[in-house]
């Protein structure tokens, strides 16, 4: 809602090297460190098609976006130059994550 923040917890596990890894995003701790959303991140598994991070429900463990990570892997791309697509379960891109004078937008 207009005005509001969303105030969370993200753990510092996602680092510039291929991983396969799960942690999930919380609620502050004085709002009980509940579960927001469940990070997965699916970049060494090679059936799983290119390298990603997947968004999912904490309870049914539904995804609820696709992070697509493989520009973090090209040699030939600068940092300023990787744009990570943001796709929705069934691939339909919502937009991109990029660096941009040490700050990420999402365009």
């Amino acid at each position: 809602p207009p005005g509001k923040r969303l105030v969370c917890r993200v753990a510092c596990r996602l680092h510039r090297e291929r991983q396969s890894t799960e942690f999930d995003v919380t609620s502050s701790l004085s709002r009980g460190l509940k579960p927001l959303v469940r990070v997965c991140a699916e970049e060494t598994d090679g059936s799983a098609g290119r390298p990603r991070v997947i968004l999912e429900h904490p309870k049914d463990g539904e995804p609820l976006a696709i992070l697509a990570t493989d520009d973090l892997y090209k040699p030939q791309l600068a940092d300023e130059d990787q744009m990570l697509a943001v796709l929705s379960p069934s691939g339909i891109r919502f937009g991109a994550v990029k660096r941009s004078g040490g700050q990420y937008l999402l365009t």
